[in-house]
């Protein structure tokens, strides 16, 4: 397993996230474009929702709550407005932030050992990395719906 690689590509994702957030207020994070799709709070809710479920199978501390992560997980409500259980993009930077520092830690605890890696995780933690790109190709595309610039030329 080349996890060189798969921490490579999470680097370049988390990177690409934090360019097309740049700028989008929390009132922007809930409109929705006008094709359908889901909101730039709900895209990185999920994202790290999502993050956070891996780092749960490998016994590695999450940032959101329970709740919280139910609330952007695939198939949940659309997220149109600041609700209770809602959380604003303001906060999510923090939390990408700190979800990024404990994935970084998680690669490291897997070159090391200390996580052991056989090819399922490792299979499961390339298959969340694409997921991820996924997701962040949305964010672009909202971003530009949104009205604002593109940030990766």
């Amino acid at each position: 397993m080349h996890l060189d690689y798969l921490q490579h590509q999470f680097q370049l994702t988390s990177k690409a996230l934090e360019y097309n957030l740049d700028g989008i207020s929390d009132e922007e994070s809930f409109i929705y474009a006008e094709s359908g799709g889901n909101t730039v709070n709900w895209v990185v809710g999920h994202i790290i929702a999502t993050r956070d479920t891996l780092l749960e199978r490998v016994n590695t501390q999450q940032v959101l709550t329970a709740s919280e992560r139910t609330r952007y997980q695939r198939g949940s409500e659309p997220i149109e407005k600041y609700d209770e259980g809602i959380i604003q993009l303001s906060r999510m930077r923090g939390d990408l932030g700190k979800s990024n520092t404990i994935m970084t830690e998680m690669f490291d605890k897997l070159e090391n050992g200390e996580i052991p890696l056989n090819e399922e995780l490792g299979i499961e933690i390339a298959g969340i990395l694409f997921h991820e790109a996924y997701h962040v190709g949305q964010v672009a595309i909202l971003r530009r719906f949104l009205g604002k610039e593109g940030v990766i030329k």
